[in-house]
């Protein structure tokens, strides 16, 4: 049995097959590998596909969750988000969305379907920045995160949009 490999520059790949079937394995133009430490402000994607980001402020925890600038998480995602002002009645708003998808919710706001769909911290506002729970907002989408203890790392893996545009930041 030969050993699995890359040649030509990453275009063609073998590895050893043990037992009959078809495989596929399948290029997906959007995909995004995330990685992000709580001691750095740096958030790069491993696949090319989104920039490299450096926050103006550094991730927290709060309740056992990470919390981010929307900005930069959205960013990572190929979000949009837009805002609507807060009135008498109700919070600000906030929408986001990847391909026709949105996901809405209001400053300090833990509405019962919020936390049915999971969300146990709600966004906040953190002097001029608007902080949501990172794991939350990736895994709404779609996204696989994975925490790492002991390099306190976290990545997510997303097929986002192509292209993200952020407003009212």
């Amino acid at each position: 049995m030969i050993g699995g490999g890359m040649r030509n520059g990453g275009y063609i790949f073998s590895a050893p097959i043990y037992n009959p079937g078809t495989f596929t394995i399948a290029y997906e133009e959007n995909l995004r590998r995330l990685n992000m430490s709580f001691h750095s402000p740096t958030i790069t994607d491993l696949t090319g596909n989104a920039p490299t980001q450096t926050m103006d402020i550094l991730p927290i925890i709060q309740a056992n969750r990470t919390l981010i600038p929307i900005r930069f998480v959205a960013d990572a995602l190929g979000a949009d988000v837009h805002w609507t002002s807060a009135t008498a009645d109700r919070p600000m708003m906030i929408y986001i969305t990847i391909d026709g998808q949105t996901l809405s919710f209001g400053i300090d706001e833990m509405t019962p379907q919020l936390a049915a769909l999971g969300m146990d911290v709600p966004a906040q506002l953190m002097g001029d920045r608007t902080m949501v729970p990172l794991r939350f907002v990736s895994e709404f989408f779609g996204a696989v995160v994975h925490w790492d203890d002991d390099t306190r790392s976290i990545e997510i893996i997303s097929i986002g949009a192509s292209t993200g545009n952020t407003d009212n930041e």
